[in-house]
């Protein structure tokens, strides 16, 4: 969360379950901080109103645990590529 404040990035991948902070916490200040940069939500729970409260919050994607790493890849490209 300080990185943040401190650093560019040109996208973000959270989980939505972590120790001491939730992934909502986390897409919320991103989005705060910069609107446009991309943030991917990783999840191994797939409720539909986690995923509905995730792309309310701003979510770009969300990955459905265990993933393939290829389609980790390919998301991850999307949208950077989307952004050039």
């Amino acid at each position: 969360m300080d990185a943040l404040q401190t650093q560019r990035f040109d996208l973000m991948v959270t989980d939505i379950t972590m120790p001491d902070i939730t992934g909502d916490e986390v897409l919320a200040a991103a989005k705060r901080v910069n609107p446009q940069m991309p943030v991917i939500v990783i999840t191994a729970h797939p409720a539909e109103i986690t995923n509905r409260r995730m792309y309310e919050l701003g979510a770009d994607d969300i990955l459905l645990k265990p993933f393939d790493v290829t389609d980790f890849i390919s998301v991850v490209e999307r949208h950077l590529t989307a952004r050039d």
